[in-house]
């Protein structure tokens, strides 16, 4: 008599080949393991999944959220941590781009910020850094 197989079927990749797993321990903070044990069923693959997703820009690094995460030509922000998760480069002079509206010169002296897009903040669909709009 042979026995029938035990566990869960392993997971596999696009081209069926077994993907390898392994065990890690991670030290997080307190609200975020209560907002795990209230919403999450399997922590492997939500932790697989958010991780993506951190790395795509699709979820805040600092507040964990999605539902403030805005996507507009300068980049990606979270607008209630006022925080940029990705840059992008100005589409003309491809140069990535600067939310600092100066940049400092010395002790004193501040100059115009040539990769700053003035319009970061507004779903407008001028595109370009101050250099390239001729700012």
């Amino acid at each position: 008599m042979t026995k029938g197989k035990v566990g869960r079927p392993p997971q596999t990749d696009a081209d069926g080949n077994r993907i390898d797993k392994t065990l890690i321990n991670l030290t997080i903070p307190v609200t975020l393991k209560n907002f795990l044990d209230k919403h999450v069923k399997n922590r492997s693959e939500f932790f697989t999944e958010q991780v993506t997703k951190l790395y795509m820009g699709l979820i805040c690094s600092k507040c964990y959220d999605d539902e403030y995460i805005r996507d507009v030509p300068v980049g990606i922000e979270c607008t209630k941590c006022n925080i940029w998760l990705q840059l992008n480069d100005c589409p003309n002079c491809n140069t990535r781009y600067d939310t600092r509206k100066t940049l400092s010169q010395g002790l004193a002296l501040e100059l115009p910020n040539p990769h700053y897009n003035p319009f970061e903040n507004d779903d407008d669909l001028k595109q370009g850094c101050r250099k390239c709009m001729g700012d």
